[in-house]
This record gives structure tokens, C-alpha cells and sequence, in this order.
């Protein structure tokens, strides 16, 4: 991959919603420099320079404005693209509008889930990263394999089985591991998170992109019970929304 590897900086003042934009993009290979303050982004940008600058408003210690327009007087920052993450409701339609003619080449509003910032980063990033972050379905799961915590990204959930895309090395066929993950409650007017506790076991495993592998998991126990029906409705859901794009 080497010199052709996406590069982002992420400007994040919130350490959770860094740590969060971190994981998703660091999970499909992205590497993310992360600062806290858009000075240290201003005054470190250099050659080779990045793909892409990401901002989780609100940023600190100065207006996006500002940012945008000292950005600007820097040569290296030419053509650089520049897209912000914002609570929803924080800015108008106007406001979007205004930072979209000083050179903003997408925004996404919060909450979002993998769909939405993969469509924001799809032609921003090298290759087909935005691709595949939006394909991730559902928010990554974490797997305990060997002792070692390893990032699953979920394609598929059908009945009591599941398709999987996992960072690292290939897992023997028969391995058996537990994986916790979350989802939104998709009850008109909820937006909670909802927990899983799964037990897992591999039916098959080959390469795939990127340096992950592809495997098929079966589902041998799921807590609570009730919810795994639920969780397989929201996976054919966001399937059923990407095929119709």
C-alpha cells in the first residue's frame, strides 16, 4: 500500500468523538494524525501532505472561518480538500451553504453511522475507501480472539449467521470467540444504543482487500436473546437503503 495508503487529519476537540472517528477510519486502514487544536494542524502541514482534513465542530480556540481562511495562505494546503462533522441543528441551511463557498467539500451531521461518513469520504480519499466504509453496515464489532481485541466490520446478518470483514491475520475454521456490539434502536422517536453479547464460531475465512479476511460466523449465543431478530431487521434495512442508491 505504502505511499498510496489514505492519510487524514482529524482536528477533534472532544475526546470521544475523536476516539470514535478514529476507530472507524483507522479500522478500513486509514492513518488518522489526530489534534485536538486546528493550530497544530495550521502550523504542522507539510509535504507529504495529507488526502483529506476532517473537523469535528466545534473546534478550538478559533471560529472555522478563521481556520478556513488561514488554511488558505498556505501553498501546501492548495486543493486540499476540508470536510466538517456538526451536532445537528448547530448550523442552517444558510450557514452550510456559506461554508460550502469557501471551498467546504462535504459535511455530515451527528449522529451518523458507518453509511453516512463512507458517502461524506467516497472520491475524497485514494481507492474505494469511502466504499468501504459505507458498506460496513452497522457499527464495528469487537472480537476477543487469543486473548487480543480485533475489529470486526459486519456486512451481513442473516438469521444466525453473519458475514464479516476482519483486520488481522486469517482464524482457523471451528475457532470459537465472544464479540460484543452495539446498534440504534430504530423505534420511531428512540435513539438509544442497544448491546449484544455474542458468541461466535468460524465456518469459513479468506483474504480480502486491504489486508483483512472475510469470514462466515455463526452465531452460538447471543445476549439478550430477544434483541438478535431486531438487530438482523436493521442489517437488511441499511443493505436494502444502499441497494437502492
Amino acid at each position: 500500500m505504502g505511499q498510496d495508503r489514505a492519510k487524514l487529519l482529524l482536528v477533534a476537540g472532544a475526546d470521544a468523538d475523536g476516539e470514535h472517528l478514529t476507530a472507524l477510519l483507522k479500522g478500513i486502514g486509514v492513518a488518522v494524525e489526530r489534534h485536538a487544536h486546528p493550530h497544530d494542524v495550521l502550523f504542522g502541514l507539510e509535504e507529504p501532505r495529507p488526502h483529506l482534513i476532517l473537523l469535528s465542530l466545534p473546534i478550538k480556540g478559533m471560529s472555522i472561518g478563521a481556520f478556513l481562511a488561514s488554511l488558505s495562505s498556505q501553498p501546501v494546503a492548495d486543493s486540499l480538500p476540508v470536510v466538517v462533522i456538526y451536532e445537528a441543528g448547530s448550523l442552517s441551511a444558510e450557514e452550510l451553504a456559506e461554508l460550502s463557498d469557501r471551498g467546504i467539500a462535504g459535511s455530515l451531521a451527528r449522529p451518523f453511522d458507518h453509511v453516512g461518513l463512507g458517502r461524506l469520504l467516497v472520491g475524497l480519499l485514494p481507492g474505494d475507501v469511502g466504499t468501504a466504509l459505507s458498506r460496513s453496515y452497522l457499527p464495528s464489532m469487537v472480537a476477543h480472539i487469543d486473548g487480543q481485541p480485533r475489529r470486526v466490520a459486519v456486512e451481513m446478518a442473516i438469521s444466525k449467521s453473519l458475514m464479516v470483514l476482519l483486520d488481522g491475520p486469517p482464524i482457523s475454521v471451528g475457532t470459537e470467540f465472544r464479540a460484543e456490539l452495539s446498534y440504534r434502536d430504530p423505534a420511531p422517536g428512540r435513539n438509544r444504543s442497544i448491546g449484544l453479547q455474542l458468541q461466535l464460531r468460524v465456518g469459513s475465512c479468506s483474504p480480502a482487500e486491504g489486508g483483512s479476511v472475510r469470514c462466515s460466523l455463526r452465531v452460538q449465543d447471543v445476549r439478550p436473546a430477544e434483541r438478535w431478530s431486531q438487530y438482523v431487521r436493521v442489517c437488511r434495512a441499511h443493505l436494502d437503503e444502499l441497494s437502492g442508491d
